[in-house]
């Protein structure tokens, strides 16, 4: 800057030189701001652009390009100041005046620069972009003002910009981009927009309407634009059609039409050509910018589609088709690495040479999928791994992955091979148990039970649907999980030494008589808002499913959470002031969580497992893990004490036993043993790495670790049993609680149709009693022969059942921390 501000005053007697060094001088201004995001930089930029529009001859061959820049830069100012909206919330209405002045003084500028430019010369190779922002700038001019009409500066504006905008439209409406750069995405969704706006504001012609829908949805169907301005475009054809089914109700079609597209489009936005680190980021991009017209919400964030769509679905009684969506948009990440782990029999019957090709595709795939940004890859002649090649390569194995597909639908009969499954398949889940899935919506204060279980589909029912709008928003959920996490993100008043992590320090300051107070007050709305309701409406429907009678068999359910809720600890709601039976949900079931419908119906599927395929010669192989010291961690004394109780209980029953523990129990020993094991112990630290989710671990020996994507990569088709006896083993993500980002559900993913894990740090002292009495189950007497996985959680219930007795029903955190997730 000071290089360039002394050639500035070189140059005062140069004009030619003078001008050069003014451009370079506000470039330089308007670099900086971008970096450092200094508004006194921009501001400097737009008076050396304007200062040089003033004084430099119009005929000079520079001019375009300064008028270009300026009117970029009043752009740029326009924003900052809309930026500062929320800011103007409370301020008097002579500041809001002068703030909505200051803001259309630099628009119109803007505007009034792009005119000069298109009308001064009409054969500009720039033309078709200062068109589209002339029509972008008499836009903001117009929809700054509010939401009443007379706010709106004049219906000249809106005209003149649909006008333009539908001249670049017709120009090419196929190609994602014009010749000169135009983003053609980006102008027929502002297209889109702007019909809309004058349906909504100038007599609801509804022509504007029929055109506004019409762009969009060919838009968010063209073959030709970029996946996330499809999904954009659907975005708006979709928030349009709801805010006039909302007036009509007359709209429902074309909605479920809109929310089909944007289902159809979220695996090309999380592809899996990606990284996995990539894919998360994408779940988390916003799906569209504020219309500020809508009284409808927009959708915040690509992660929240199949909430929406499944909301919507509910409130019209398309209750298949709300199921079929979010299992669509749940733990996409899995189902696409499942993918690659499906059987091609069926294909197998028809093309012997494609189904072998898939086959090839899929294992590389799998393989290169769960490398943390393709870093762990082969390294090249230098020892050094070009993480640019291995993306490149991964790339290619999805393209060519992906065409192998298209080829194999289009054999007879294969049409839906490896597509996301039916309602007619999904609805199987409900055989193995009642399955109770929750959906909370963001953008409609909307919270809906679907239910399946035993007996529904043969018998022709439909899913029982159970709302939840009086008790529970999406922002009560919320609430909840933010009170909850504050709760278990330190000791507890445990000994630090007694848990498995480390100390985390906690915005909270409480005793522990108020901690107790506050769970009491977290699991009671759980229970009498969601879980009490639900039972409730099970045993109305369906008479003697369950039952708070201790002396009859408790029925399982399986909990498939979405949102906030997958936070939240429902298998211990209840009512804890209250002591008589029938007040807590462990009086009536068994509970567990699913990631997926999915991952039950293949769970229940034993023809590839030690349960189902056991011959009288063989023996269920139990694998433990025992490391009670990591670095950086305290030494956890009774993950040894554990350990030898599960090998008493397994030789006891004649299982085959391996242990790995102390230096023994490194990261590649464990994987190469959990190959040949049936179950798996680990007694060990735990961490969830809340910037890189994918990066979460088991610590191991030698300062290993056992990564997430670790255990995604591998495929241990012998699994059945794993149980996580460590700290955040199923704590997961915040920023996509749907996808499911934990150790277990990457156990699930290799292999493990059950798993124990843990919410949060639990007890060193209590960890032994509750392997001793889940294992005591599991392998009691009637059970040695052939010990079942798929009791697991009846275990765990027990298990649980027998620790709170020891240390007490309001020790919450000693107890509620165990889950069960699978089968």
């Amino acid at each position: 800057m000071e290089y360039v501000s002394e050639a500035v005053k070189l140059a005062e007697q140069d004009g030619e030189a003078r001008v050069l060094c003014r451009m370079a001088q506000a470039g330089i201004f308007s670099t900086r701001h971008h970096y450092l995001h200094h508004l006194d930089d921009l501001d400097q930029a737009i008076k050396i652009r304007e200062e040089l529009v003033a004084t430099v001859d119009a005929s000079h061959p520079m001019m375009p390009i300064i008028k270009q820049h300026l009117t970029a830069s009043l752009s740029n100012r326009f924003d900052h100041i809309v930026a500062q909206l929320p800011s103007w919330t409370n301020a008097s209405e002579k500041d809001r005046e002068l703030y909505k002045q200051a803001a259309s003084d630099v628009v119109s500028k803007q505007i009034e620069l792009l005119e000069k430019l298109i009308n001064t010369d009409p054969s500009n190779s720039h033309l078709d972009h200062f068109q589209v922002s002339l029509a972008t700038a008499l836009l903001a001019r117009g929809g700054l003002m509010g939401k009443r009409k007379e706010d709106v500066v004049d219906k000249k504006d809106l005209d003149e910009a649909i006008s333009l905008l539908s001249s670049r439209s017709k120009s090419d409406s196929t190609n994602a981009a014009t010749a000169c750069g135009v983003d053609q995405g980006y102008t027929v969704q502002m297209l889109g927009q702007a019909l809309y706006g004058r349906y909504l504001l100038f007599g609801r012609n509804v022509e504007d309407l029929q055109s506004s829908v019409s762009v969009l949805s060919n838009a968010s169907n063209s073959s030709t634009l970029p996946p996330n301005q499809r999904l954009y475009a659907a975005t708006y054809w979709f928030q349009f059609l709801l805010e006039e089914n909302s007036r009509t109700g007359q709209h429902v079609s074309a909605c479920l039409d809109a929310l089909t597209t944007m289902m159809g489009l979220l695996p090309s936005i999380v592809w899996i050509g990606m990284s996995i680190q990539d894919r998360h980021n994408a779940l988390t991009i916003p799906t569209a910018l504020e219309f500020g017209r809508l009284e409808t919400p927009l959708l915040k964030s690509i992660a929240h589609i199949p909430s929406r769509a499944a909301s919507f679905a509910i409130s019209n009684g398309e209750l298949a088709r709300a199921i079929e969506w979010l299992e669509q948009g749940r733990s996409i990440l899995w189902h696409q690495l499942l993918q690659f782990r499906s059987p091609m029999d069926e294909l197998k019957q028809e093309d012997e040479n494609l189904a072998e090709r898939l086959a090839n595709l899929a294992s590389g795939l799998a393989i290169s999928s769960t490398r943390a940004h393709f870093r762990d890859a082969e390294a090249d002649t230098t020892g050094k791994v070009s993480v640019d090649v291995e993306a490149l390569k991964h790339r290619k194995l999805a393209e060519d992955w992906e065409l192998a597909l298209e080829h194999g639908r289009k054999l007879p009969g294969l049409e839906k091979f490896l597509l996301p499954k039916d309602f007619a398949y999904l609805s199987r889940a409900g055989s193995h148990g009642i399955v109770v899935i929750i959906n909370v919506d963001l953008c409609d204060c909307q919270c809906d039970a679907l239910i399946m279980y035993p007996g529904q589909v043969s018998n022709g029912e439909a899913p029982l649907r159970v709302p939840l709008r009086g008790g529970i928003t999406f922002q009560d959920a919320e609430r909840m999980r933010i009170d909850f996490l504050s709760l278990v993100q330190d000791d507890f008043g445990f000994r630090a030494e007694s848990t498995r992590k480390p100390v985390f320090e906690s915005d909270l300051v409480l005793n522990e008589e108020e901690r107790t107070a506050m769970f009491k007050e977290i699991l009671s709305e759980l229970w009498y808002k969601i879980v009490g309701p639900i039972l409730r409406a099970l045993i109305d429907h369906r008479p003697g499913l369950i039952d708070a009678n201790p002396s009859k068999r408790r029925e399982r359910i399986h909990w498939c959470l979405t949102g906030p809720l997958a936070f939240l600890p429902l298998h211990a709601a209840g009512d804890y002031t209250k002591s008589e039976y029938g007040h807590k949900v462990y009086d009536y079931v068994i509970s567990s969580y699913i990631p997926t419908l999915e991952s039950i119906i293949r769970g229940n599927d034993i023809s590839h497992t030690a349960a189902g395929s056991k011959q009288d010669d063989t023996k269920t192989k139990v694998l433990a893990v025992a490391c009670p010291k990591a670095g950086g961690h305290q030494y956890i004394p009774a993950t040894k004490d554990e350990v030898q109780i599960v090998e008493k209980q397994a030789t006891a029953a004649s299982l085959d036993f391996a242990v790995l523990k102390d230096r023994d129990a490194t990261a590649s020993r464990v994987l190469n043993e959990l190959k040949t094991a049936n179950w798996a112990h680990f007694a060990c630290h735990g961490v969830q790495n809340t910037e890189s989710p994918t990066q979460s671990a088991l610590l191991l020996a030698d300062g290993s670790r056992l990564l997430l994507t670790d255990i995604a990569a591998v495929d241990l088709p012998r699994a059945e049993l794993a149980f996580l006896s460590a700290c955040q083993t199923a704590t997961g993500y915040d920023k996509l609680p749907s996808e499911s980002i934990h150790l277990a559900a990457g156990m699930l993913l290799a292999g493990y149709r059950s798993v124990v894990a843990t919410m949060w740090s639990i007890s060193d002292r209590d960890a032994p009693g509750v392997a001793e009495d889940f294992y005591g189950y599991m392998l009691r007497e009637e059970k040695r022969e052939r010990p079942d996985y798929r009791e697991s959680a009846a275990a765990l219930h027990v298990a649980v059942e027998k620790l709170r007795k020891r240390v007490g029903e309001d020790k919450f955190l000693s107890w509620v921390p165990y889950i069960h997730i699978g089968v």
